[in-house]
């Protein structure tokens, strides 16, 4: 079963007092990874879907963690099936980069 690796890296700032449900912890940006690619000698996460959120709450619901958003472009691209792993919250890509990698690699 394919593993697709889910998670947020925090924007820095918040729509906090802005958006109704908003969370005070920041705006989110999530990422869906299925794998990596190589481009002209640089590993890169291979991005099959993304969604810019208010709160790592709501990008869990988001990217299809506790809701079946997403799950169209998932089931679309896996129609013998999936299973999504979430990784959590970052300040920064590098760390998430860094984790999802060694993920993947100890998965192949």
């Amino acid at each position: 079963m394919k593993k697709i690796y889910v998670f947020g890296i925090f924007e820095g700032h918040s729509s906090y007092g802005f958006i109704r449900d908003a969370e005070p912890c920041g705006d989110v940006i999530g990422y869906a990874i299925d794998g990596l690619i190589e481009d002209d000698g640089v590993t890169k996460l291979n991005q099959i879907a993304g969604h810019y959120s208010s709160g790592e709450h709501w990008c869990k619901h988001d990217m299809g963690i506790t809701s079946d958003w997403k799950h169209d472009i998932y089931n679309e691209m896996y129609p013998d099936g999936y299973e999504l792993i979430w990784l959590g919250c970052f300040v920064d890509m590098k760390d998430a980069y860094n984790l999802v990698v060694n993920k993947i690699q100890a998965n192949n």
